[in-house]
């Protein structure tokens, strides 16, 4: 199914919705290897802001 600009007409009614609910703003995260997902949000009008940076410790891979 990739390539029907599914991801972009659903993102688009969704921030549609919200601004007729009063959002002002919305952000929006992906992997910034996803390329098609970034390029779907730079065609909706999604600005690019400083990352933030996550770590984790998973206790379960320590033996």
């Amino acid at each position: 199914m990739r390539g029907h600009k599914v991801a972009l007409a659903l993102k688009f009614k969704q921030l549609e919705t919200l601004q007729k609910l009063g959002f002002r703003a919305v952000r929006t995260d992906n992997d910034t290897r996803n390329a098609a997902m970034l390029a779907v949000n730079a065609n909706l009008g999604f600005v690019r802001q400083v990352a933030v940076l996550v770590m984790q410790k998973d206790f379960a891979l320590e033996s």
